[in-house]
């Protein structure tokens, strides 16, 4: 107390002290006027400093501890003045770099006296030391630099039968394990990949502790269909029997077996049913349309016409137009595909062989020169066979040299008679009774060659008649009736008969008038004329048997002649029946066609014959029978082949006419002494090593003109073309453009030349309601164009071009009333926004939508021009991402959290592996979703 007391008397008088010395020098600056100046902080050191300083006293100011700095006062008439810095906090430098970490300012904005840094271990490591920061000191930086390890993963004992590529045992965050079996037999059941994460825990256990098992596959679930049986695990290599539900059908045909396919047992090819329908081809191909065209999916039992255009048939058919159904199988009756007209070569073995290679590959309206074998001559004296839809005409080409046997009344045949005799055929006739004489007759091409030179004796004997025949001469005729009780074999009651050559023509026999007569010809069948005894008279009654056709059945077994008629009971069309159990159109067989009409029912009992297409061979029976509505087992295959080669230009032996894919004939060429080759029979068509035709050298072009033909080697083949352009536009051809290789290797005419076009002055004046386009030139080089537009409501014909061709107007055109549009077309997938009407007037427009998801390309309006509706629109079709797909691809969407199964085209959709998996790099991960099709990435 004593000491406090002492102390409290000297400060106050050291106060008292500095006032009276202020007092005393008003110049003077004291240490409280230092406080209050502008630039002092608690970083400076005034311990040290007294409380006043005279006028002129200059005076240097410390920094406290972790504080440097250089900082003056001067004392100038009371006031303080600086020179100097303040003082400023002392750095430490850099705290220093943590292996596997890093390190952030907690405190202060640099690394100076107070500031503190905290240090961060990377992912996957962890702070082995006691602690994680650093403070910058007057010293420096405190304590040491931190340690970050890494994090490290249990050790994992997997069985011997499973095969570890990586390490399981001293594994750190980062680290892959692979696993696989030892034995191709088995499959990897449980994690196939494993990753040490950061928090030292493996990653991918989820699937279980990988192991290897036998492959087994189980019944899988198949959408719209069923497995049958109850197996309840299949061996590898077994087969799953199993049908889909009714309306719906296999998505493919081969049968699915349980397969390993990498380490998974799965089924292959899927197990899968899909609704049956039969699919058109969108756009229709070239020369096809459809009706209705708007659809390319439809169901059993839907109708579709198919129309071809000009040049164009089914094939099967052979017609323009066709309705074709679609079947249960989901294929079509009749294929709806028009394909241009084409006659194949005639393979009917009367042709000459030599002309063969005429006959390739013609089209409707193309003719053919030809010739037939011997035996054989050209139908109706034609020349030439012309390519028609109903084949080559004539039709046959060559017909048999045969000659009708020739009647002559007074003379007959010796030896066989037949109804027709074939080329050079010689027939003997000798002359009847009243005639003299015989001779031959020659079938030629011409018909028979030889006449009858029987010579008459006398004229037509009256005797020698059926004694129940009355006759009456007169003249050269006869006529005659029978007696009472007879009646003559045909209808009527009296007959006339002339005299030819001493022999009575047309003379007829009679029958008794109980009797029926001529046999009625009978449909499907005929009657053979027979007879049955009396009951009680002993009399005979005449009856026709009745024989029907095969395949068809007798209504009733006989017909009697009651009192000189038939009893028919009914009409001879109902005698003979179909048989029950008809078949239905016979199987198809590749590459082959029934050489018959095709029917929907073909009766029991019916025979069709297949007939394979050109270039293919048939091995097996050709002809199936029905019997009971089966066919018999089908047993013909049609094999691809090639004719003989026919090359003028080759000298080799033919051993055969027809040679399979892979056969090989060795030939020299006939103008190139010594060169050889080799053919090769190759689906259909001769390859060969060597060619021996001449060729025409590619002569060389002068400035100006090109070649637009594809040339290959420099050369062109005898009969090939080479044709020729102007590269300046404003240039033409002056010549020849197209020159043919001739023999020799000579061209058909000269090299032409290329030679400035002529300008054409203005064009013609402006069209009646129309004007040309604004924007043309004067004047006008060659190839320039000149557009012209009809006026309002009128309707262009011709044009809309008039070309400058070397000094001349070029095109036609005029303007006429425009025509309205009837209702506008429909759009696939898509409708017009509002309801259509059935008449539109001349550039009246139609807008149309797609439907939800489908992307419109073009449009969105058509309008009607001049009656017909222009605008290009397609609705694109989006693309669909099926789940169970994903999955079996292992695969799901990547920053997406919901599934997005819809997307739009041009979408461009990423992908990921799902945990577990990695990408097998066949397909990218990031796909774009292209006219409704986008191709799915697959993880292993």
């Amino acid at each position: 107390m004593h000491v406090l007391t002492k102390s409290c008397i000297l400060l106050l008088w050291m106060h008292t002290l500095t006032f009276v010395k202020s007092q005393d020098n008003p110049g003077a600056c004291t240490l409280e006027d230092f406080k209050k100046y502008h630039l002092y902080d608690g970083n400076f050191d005034i311990s040290g400093m007294q409380a006043s300083y005279p006028g002129g006293r200059q005076v240097r100011v410390g920094c406290n501890v972790g504080y440097s700095g250089f900082f003056k006062l001067i004392c100038v008439e009371g006031k303080w003045q600086h020179r100097g810095t303040n003082c400023q906090p002392r750095s430490c430098g850099h705290p220093g770099d943590a292996q596997f970490a890093d390190f952030q300012l907690r405190k202060g904005d640099d690394f100076v006296f107070g500031s503190e840094v905290v240090y961060t271990c990377h992912k996957g490591f962890q702070m082995v030391s006691r602690t994680n920061f650093r403070r910058c000191m007057a010293e420096g930086w405190d304590g040491v630099i931190p340690v970050c390890e890494a994090q490290q993963c249990p050790s994992i004992n997997v069985p011997d039968t499973v095969n570890v590529m990586g390490d399981a045992e001293e594994a750190t965050y980062g680290n892959v394990v692979q696993f696989s079996c030892k034995s191709s037999n088995y499959i990897l059941k449980g994690a196939r990949e494993i990753y040490c994460d950061e928090n030292g825990d493996w990653k991918g256990l989820e699937a279980g502790n990988p192991k290897c098992e036998v492959v087994k596959c189980e019944p899988p679930r198949i959408e719209n269909g069923f497995v049958l049986g109850d197996i309840k695990e299949y061996n590898e290599r077994e087969i799953l029997n199993y049908e889909c539900n009714p309306q719906y059908k296999r998505v493919q045909e081969l049968p699915s077996r349980c397969t390993k396919n990498g380490d998974r047992a799965e089924w292959t090819p899927t197990p899968e049913c899909e609704e049956v329908k039969c699919e058109l081809t969108l756009p229709p191909l070239r020369g096809t349309t459809y009706e209705p065209a708007y659809r390319n999916r439809f169901s059993p039992g839907e109708t579709i016409r198919v129309t071809c255009g000009e040049r164009y048939w089914i094939v099967g058919t052979r017609t323009l137009s066709v309705e074709t159904t679609c079947k249960k199988d989901g294929e079509w009756t009749v294929r709806p595909v028009c394909q241009e007209v084409a006659c194949s070569r005639p393979h009917d073995g009367l042709l000459s062989p030599r002309e063969s290679w005429r006959w390739d590959s013609k089209k409707l309206g193309d003719t053919v020169r030809y010739t037939c074998r011997s035996g054989y001559k050209r139908k109706d004296g034609v020349t030439q066979a012309t390519c028609t839809r109903d084949g080559w005409e004539p039709n046959p080409l060559c017909q048999e040299i045969k000659c009708r046997r020739q009647h002559f009344n007074n003379a007959d045949i010796t030896g066989k008679i037949q109804a027709e005799y074939r080329y050079n055929d010689r027939v003997q006739y000798n002359c009847r009774r009243g005639y003299k004489g015989s001779f031959t007759l020659t079938c030629r091409e011409d018909g028979w060659h030889g006449s009858n030179v029987c010579t008459a004796i006398t004229g037509c004997p009256t005797t020698s008649f059926d004694r129940r025949l009355k006759v009456l001469p007169h003249g050269d005729k006869l006529y005659f009736t029978c007696e009472d009780g007879y009646k003559l074999l045909t209808k009527g009651w009296w007959g006339e008969a002339t005299c030819v050559d001493g022999v009575w023509s047309g003379v007829e026999s009679c029958i008794e008038e109980q009797k029926c007569g001529e046999v009625p010809v009978i449909p499907n069948g005929e009657g053979i004329l027979g007879s049955t005894e009396g009951q009680g008279q002993g009399q005979s009654q005449e009856i026709i048997s009745i024989v029907c056709n095969e395949g068809y059945s007798a209504k009733i077994d006989e017909i009697p002649c009651l009192d000189g008629q038939w009893n028919l009971n009914g009409s001879l069309d109902a005698i003979c029946e179909p048989n029950q159990g008809n078949c239905s159109p016979p199987p198809k067989v590749e590459n082959a066609v029934i050489a018959t009409l095709y029917q929907k029912q073909y009766p029991s009992g019916s025979e069709v014959t297949y007939q394979c297409r050109d270039k293919y061979t048939r091995e097996g029976e050709a002809m199936i029978k029905c019997t009971a509505g089966e066919w018999e087992e089908l047993n013909i295959q049609c094999i691809l082949y090639c004719d003989q080669l026919m090359d003028e230009t080759l000298d080799f032996t033919a051993e055969k006419e027809k040679y399979m894919t892979g056969e090989t004939i060795e030939y020299q060429c006939k103008n190139r002494a010594g060169i050889t080759g080799t053919a090769t029979c190759q689906h259909g068509n001769w390859a060969k090593t060597t060619e021996c035709e001449e060729k025409c050298r590619v002569p060389e072009t002068p400035a100006g003109l090109t070649i637009t033909t594809d040339v290959t080697d420099n050369q062109i083949r005898k009969g090939q073309y080479l044709t020729f352009a102007c590269e300046d536009s404003n240039h033409i051809i002056k010549g020849n453009a197209t020159l043919e290789c001739l023999e020799n290797g000579r061209w058909s005419n000269p090299l032409p030349t290329c030679e400035a076009a002529k300008d054409c002055r203005r064009p013609p004046p402006p069209l009646s309601n129309g004007r040309a386009k604004p924007g043309t030139r004067y004047p006008y080089r060659h190839n320039d164009k000149v557009e012209y537009v009809c006026d309002t409501d009128y309707g262009m014909e011709g044009g809309p071009f008039i070309t400058c061709v070397d000094g001349d107007w070029v095109g036609e055109m005029r303007c006429r009333p425009a025509q309205g549009c009837g209702k506008p077309p429909p759009l696939s997938d898509g409708d017009t926004k509002s309801s259509t009407k059935y008449q539109y007037q001349h550039n009246e427009r139609v807008e149309y939508k797609c439907q939800e998801y489908y992307v419109m390309e073009g449009g969105p309006f058509k309008t009607c021009k001049d009656g017909n509706w222009t605008g290009e629109i397609r609705c694109l079709r989006p693309c669909t991402v099926n789940r169970d797909d994903m999955n079996r691809h292992n695969i799901q969407f990547k920053h997406v959290r919901d599934d997005k199964l819809y997307s739009e085209h041009n979408d461009v959709i990423g992908f990921e592996c799902k945990r577990g998996y990695r990408h097998d790099g066949a397909v990218g991960m990031r796909q774009k979703c292209e006219h409704g099709v986008i191709h799915l990435p697959t993880c292993q």
